[in-house]
This record gives C-alpha cells, sequence and structure tokens, in this order.
C-alpha cells in the first residue's frame, strides 16, 4: 500500500512558506525590530549590509577634479551552511490537533505572503506552520549553541547531558556538533589575537557582590558599562534614526529580571516597558531608550544541559549589546535524495498498524555568522558562585 501523501513542498515553497516565516515574521523582535539578518534559500552569504561609508565629505573642487570619498569595502567575512535533515513522526490525534489550531489562520497567512499559491490550499498551509514551529526552537538552537567541540564538553564534564533519556542525549549531541553557532564564534573571537577582530567583553559576575549583575543594585551600572565598554562606532550606532533601529540588549533571564526588580524599586517597571502598536511586549524592557529583550532560549538550553542552580537561575548569565541584524544567519531547502521535486514531505502511513501515524522529511541547509564583530559587546560569567 502506498503512503498517503498529505504535503510536498518543492524547495521554492519550502522556502517561502516554512523557512521564510519562521524566521523573518513568527518572531515578534525580528518582524519588529530585525534583530537578526537572516538570508532565505541562498546557499552562502556575505556579510556586507552594516558596511558604511565615513568621512564622505571634502571641499567642494573644480568640475574636471574627482576623488570619490564613498568606498564601501567588502568584508571578506562569508556564511555557508552545513546539511541537517528533519525526521518528524507524530501520531494522529497529535497531527490533526496541531494542524486544526493553524488551519483558522492558514488563509490569512497564505495572503500575507503574497496572495493565494495556487499549488497550496489552506489545510496543507496549517501543516506547513506546524511544521515550522517544529523547526524553529532546534534551528535556534544550533544559532546559538552550535559547537564543533560538543562531545569534548560533555566528556570533561563542562556539559551535562547525563539526565536525558539517552536517545535525547545523542539527538542533542548530533545536532550541535555539526557547526559552530553565534556564541561559539563570540567566545572564540573575546580571546582572539592577531588578525581576527576581537569582540569586547565585560563580566557579568566575577564571584564577588559588587561584581554580580544579577543583583537589582548592580545591573543599570553594568548594563551601562556593557554599552560604555563598546567601540565608539557602536556606541553611535543609528542614534540619528528611529529608536527601533538603535543597538539592542540581549539578556539571560536573571539579568534580565534584575532590571525588572530595579524598575520595581523605583516605581517606573509600567513606564519602561518595550510598547509595540499601543501594547506591551512580554519579555521586553527599556533601558536608557535602548530596547532590552529576554532570551529564554539560553536559559532552555541551560536547563537541558544542567546549567541550573537550585534556585531555578542560570549558572551561566549572558548579556549582548550589538547592532540588530548583525547576528546573520542563512537557510535553505534543498530537493530530496531520489525526489528531486520535493524539499519538505509530510505522509500518513496506510497501515494498520501504524495507527495513521504521520512522518516529516525535509533536507535543509544552515549556516550563521557575525558580520561585525566590532559592532558587538558581550558578557558572561567568570565565576559561578554570586556573592
Amino acid at each position: 500500500m502506498e503512503p498517503i501523501i498529505l504535503l510536498d513542498l518543492d524547495t521554492h515553497d519550502a522556502n517561502a512558506l516554512v523557512l521564510e516565516p519562521a524566521f523573518n515574521y513568527d518572531n515578534v523582535f525580528q518582524r519588529n525590530l530585525s534583530v537578526y539578518k537572516f538570508e532565505i534559500g541562498v546557499t552562502k552569504f556575505r556579510m556586507t549590509h552594516l558596511s558604511r561609508p565615513t568621512n564622505v565629505l571634502q571641499p567642494k573642487m573644480g568640475c574636471d577634479d574627482w576623488n570619490p570619498t564613498v568606498n564601501f569595502s567588502l568584508r571578506p567575512w562569508e556564511i555557508g551552511s552545513v546539511e541537517y535533515e528533519l525526521m518528524g513522526e507524530q501520531c494522529p490525534d497529535e497531527f490533526d490537533r496541531g494542524c486544526a489550531r493553524n488551519l483558522k489562520n492558514s488563509a490569512d497567512e497564505l495572503n500575507r505572503l503574497g496572495g493565494s499559491n495556487p499549488t497550496v490550499n489552506a489545510i496543507e498551509m496549517a501543516m506547513a506552520m506546524q511544521t515550522r514551529r517544529a523547526l524553529v526552537d532546534s534551528i535556534f538552537k544550533i544559532a546559538w549553541f552550535g559547537d564543533t567541540s560538543f562531545s569534548a564538553k560533555v566528556t570533561a564534564g563542562a556539559v551535562t547531558i547525563s539526565h536525558l533519556p539517552l536517545k535525547e542525549q545523542q539527538k542533542l549531541t548530533r545536532m550541535l556538533e555539526h557547526h559552530n553557532g553565534w556564541w561559539s564564534e563570540i567566545q572564540a573571537r573575546v580571546g582572539a589575537s592577531g588578525e581576527y577582530v576581537k569582540v569586547r567583553y565585560v563580566d557579568t559576575n566575577d564571584g564577588t557582590s559588587g561584581g554580580n549583575a544579577t543583583k537589582p543594585a548592580n545591573i543599570a551600572d553594568y548594563l551601562r558599562e556593557l554599552r560604555m565598554a563598546s567601540h565608539p562606532i557602536l556606541q553611535f550606532w543609528n542614534l540619528d534614526r528611529p529608536k527601533v533601529e538603535w543597538p539592542v540588549y540581549l539578556l539571560q533571564r536573571g539579568l534580565f529580571d534584575a532590571l525588572f526588580k530595579y524598575y520595581e524599586s523605583l516605581g517606573t517597571e509600567i513606564a519602561n516597558r518595550f510598547i509595540i502598536d499601543g501594547k506591551p511586549v512580554e519579555n521586553a524592557l527599556v533601558f536608557e531608550n535602548y530596547v532590552v529583550l529576554m532570551m529564554p532560549e539560553w536559559d532552555m538550553f541551560d536547563f537541558e544541559t544542567g546549567k541550573m542552580a537550585a534556585n531555578g537561575q542560570s549558572l551561566t548569565q549572558r548579556a549582548i549589546f550589538t547592532a540588530p541584524e548583525n547576528l546573520c544567519g542563512i537557510a535553505h531547502a534543498q530537493s530530496l535524495e531520489g525526489a528531486p521535486e520535493s524539499a519538505l514531505v509530510i505522509q500518513k502511513s496506510p497501515l494498520i498498524k501504524d495507527k495513521g501515524k504521520s512522518w516529516m522529511y525535509a533536507s535543509l541547509g544552515i549556516g550563521f555568522g557575525i558580520a561585525q564583530p566590532i559592532l558587538m559587546t558581550v558578557g558572561y560569567n567568570s565565576s559561578e558562585t554570586y556573592a
């Protein structure tokens, strides 16, 4: 008996209906602030978008004189992709509930993406929406914490995953050690020398009470220090532009909570909420006119890798101050081996023993990098003792 094909997307539709929305629309911060720069459907990406001219004015010269001062120098930094595959299995109840949940919005989603697609109907769009929700958590985990030395860190005890089921340990390790993510590059550049551009660093906790940025009494000074330690180009980046184009703070929950408690102590927590379309955004504040975003995926990763303290706070407290679109990534769907017209397929088993199970399979290429390390300052703790 042949399997029942529920959804069959080619590379164009997989890019347009799954990857592009997952990276550039579903996330409210990305949609409104362009925190990241994602290029979809490409296998390589040269990160030149933050390069801009400086000192471009000069005394006026005669008509026959031409001395160009605007020279957009192309940076050699380039992202290449590595291959991943998605293999999913769902029971019919779980699959049907997910599709039903997305179905009421699927017609609007098709229209938002440029009008009705003659090859995709509302039910198939609901499946695509369900698939991209399944993808995005894993892809962002790779984006932030991909590390080709992940297995070595597990062996050395720097990362603990023994509390996970053995199958999940293997899946997590295979997924993360295939490609380096943003934090892997950041930490390498914090200690860089020679020809490599360093990323500036400010400790979030040095083991002393005064050096613990998770304390509400210290957090404001820490955020100012993080900004003032940045390269002058970053400190003044886009200050002549609307505030949504200014640099942003990305904070671990412990640091974000400290800022909220600091505002509570002043009675200004409501005045310092970040507002979009007249509504306060969850997990977002404003500090001295800069947007501050909490990064729950950092805590989720630390929970999964055994880096949580008894009080529920991560032992690692990370912070980033960076220009928008400085964190870059690429993603593209690839044709399946033996099925050149397909990139993402969902099929249902007709066999009684499978009880209506559905399977998903896709082949993807992804890659991540930092456009301009000079436009980023980071923090993380040198001590896991929080005085």
